[in-house]
Formats: C-alpha cells, sequence, structure tokens
C-alpha cells in the first residue's frame, strides 16, 4: 500500500509540474514565428497608426510592408530567443511614415532578442522590449490551432 502511494504521488508532481499555465496558454493560443503575418501595435513605446506587417519566413528572409514602403532584411533566428538581424534595405513608399520607418530600420539591426507570449512577439534591444507586434487573423477566419506534435512511437 505505501508503494502504490508513493507511486500515485510522483505520478501526480510529474503530471503537476509539467502542466504550467504559460506553457499551456502559449500551446493554445500562441503563433509560429515563422510565415505568420505579425502586426506592428508598438514601436518605442509608442502606439503605432498606420499598418506594418512583419513576416519572417523560415529560410531567413523577413520583410515588412506597410503603406507602400517595405524593409526587408536577412535574420537568423538561434531558436532560445536571440536573434541577429542584418542585410536591411528600405524602400520608402508614398503616404508611409518615413520618420518611423528608419527608426525600425535602426532598431532591427541592433536587436538581440525576442520573446513570444501568445498571439505578441516582442523584439527586445539591450535587454528593453523596443516594439510590439501581435498576430492578427483577417476577419472570417478561424482561430489558429497549432499543428499537434507526433509522439515517438514506444517500444512497449
Amino acid at each position: 500500500m505505501k508503494l502504490l502511494r508513493t507511486l500515485f504521488f510522483a505520478l501526480s508532481v510529474a503530471v503537476l509540474s509539467g502542466c504550467c499555465y504559460c506553457q499551456k496558454y502559449q500551446r493554445l493560443y500562441g503563433r509560429p514565428l515563422h510565415e505568420t503575418k505579425w502586426t506592428l501595435v508598438q514601436a518605442a513605446g509608442r502606439p503605432v497608426e498606420k499598418t506594418y506587417v512583419l513576416v519572417m519566413h523560415k529560410g531567413g528572409d523577413m520583410e515588412i510592408t506597410g503603406e507602400g514602403s517595405t524593409i526587408a532584411a536577412r535574420y537568423l533566428d538561434n531558436k532560445s530567443g536571440g536573434i541577429t538581424i542584418d542585410n536591411l534595405k528600405l524602400t520608402h513608399g508614398e503616404g508611409g511614415d518615413q520618420q518611423l520607418e528608419e527608426m525600425l530600420v535602426s532598431q532591427l539591426g541592433t536587436t538581440t532578442n525576442y520573446k513570444m507570449d501568445g498571439k505578441f512577439v516582442m523584439m527586445i534591444r539591450n535587454g528593453e522590449m523596443w516594439a510590439l507586434y501581435e498576430a492578427k487573423e483577417p476577419r472570417g477566419t478561424k482561430r489558429y490551432k497549432p499543428e499537434p506534435e507526433e509522439e515517438p512511437e514506444s517500444e512497449w
């Protein structure tokens, strides 16, 4: 009986410790970093009035488009939150916020980390968040559901 109680306790601890609320939230509501359309909602501590959309492709290319302007770049993501962004090219369009676009280029080039939280991704430089992006689905689309992870085959 004592062995059964000990096994039950050990199993309970293992199950409960692996079910952190933040991990559950990210699994239910989070978006993948790559191939998601991230809308810029805040830059340098201020809300952004115009629409700028960031897309990071799996091959290492990224682009920010909005109001006729485009920022193209290459990035290297080390999967643990570190990121290096270089080869930035800005093409101004009519109707864009030129001052904001130039600030985005200068800040992107010095970004060192990113942090994902549900449907948000934060760009971090020198330990401080300088930009906040939100994954917004177009109207009429269903809520994102991540692909189920394949479980390894058991030898049992």
